[in-house]
């Protein structure tokens, strides 16, 4: 039988309202879904930063040293609980990247997304290590900052190491698993070549004109900085026994802190190298 009516809407319009009411549906909840994943990390990491940032101001602003001593150490508690998040968050996002690429199919925008977090997290932990340092060579605690230091070069040392194998042929991949060809000497001998997760990224990440090779250089920066602080560390120690070695009891003492005038050099040149770079 046929249906004359000409007021009736045909049920394939019907379907494709409900389809696009179920594909809005689905924009929106991921939508939520960013949003909540964005307010957790400034949550965890920008809060105790600004909470820190506050401490520091309260710090210059006040007039008694105790109260200037104990708002830097607070900043410092603070400061504390940002790297920590952030240590997390680069540790949760290079598992999540690796996840995805060893995948034969991901998402493009889904692996931009963990790659873009993970560039915040190094620009943001660089500055605050920087600032923690530099609170740290303040309050006259030197092995604080020397510490601080190896322990940021040790999370930039999880993006920029070479540690993660790179597959990539995978067709030779595909061989080794059948029982006679993983004997064969060409397979044995072809070992696997390992890159670092920014270089891991570099292969993969969908570049604009105006960003061009910005994972590969940030590699590269990293690597040169691992490599100049571990000079610089190395002869700070070295000048410092051989300070130590000249020192004789005719050394002024500073009148502000009744320490020997030395360690103040000690402590600018150390502080004027580790900002400047971290900030950097």
């Amino acid at each position: 039988m046929t249906n004359n009516n000409e007021n009736q809407v045909p049920s394939d319009l019907i379907a494709q309202a409900q389809l696009k009411r179920i594909y809005n549906l689905l924009l929106d909840i991921k939508e939520n879904q960013d949003y909540q994943i964005r307010w957790e990390r400034n949550n965890s990491i920008l809060a105790p930063f600004y909470s820190a940032r506050t401490k520091v101001i309260e710090a210059n602003n006040s007039k008694y040293f105790r109260e200037k001593v104990k708002s830097l150490k607070d900043a410092n508690t603070l400061f504390e609980e940002s790297v920590s998040a952030i240590k997390s968050d680069i540790i949760s996002n290079r598992d999540e990247i690796i996840k995805k690429i060893s995948q034969p199919t991901y998402r493009q925008a889904s692996l931009q997304t963990h790659a873009d977090f993970l560039l915040q997290d190094i620009e943001i932990m660089t500055k605050i290590v920087g600032m923690q340092i530099y609170i740290d060579l303040t309050l006259n605690n030197e092995e604080m900052a020397h510490d601080g230091l190896l322990s940021f070069e040790g999370s930039m040392e999880l993006v920029s190491k070479q540690d993660i194998p790179y597959k990539t042929n995978y067709l030779k991949e595909l061989a080794k698993k059948l029982l006679y060809v993983k004997k064969s000497k060409w397979i044995k001998n072809n070992s696997i070549p390992k890159v670092s997760l920014l270089e891991l990224i570099h292969n993969h990440y969908s570049y604009s004109k105006n960003n061009i090779d910005l994972f590969i250089n940030v590699n590269t920066k990293l690597i040169e900085f691992h490599q100049d602080s571990n000079v610089n560390l190395s002869n700070t120690e070295t000048a410092k026994i051989e300070t130590e070695k000249k020192m004789t009891l005719k050394t002024k003492k500073c009148k502000t802190c009744k320490k020997k005038q030395s360690h103040h050099l000690k402590q600018y040149q150390f502080v004027m190298h580790v900002v400047i770079r971290a900030n950097n």
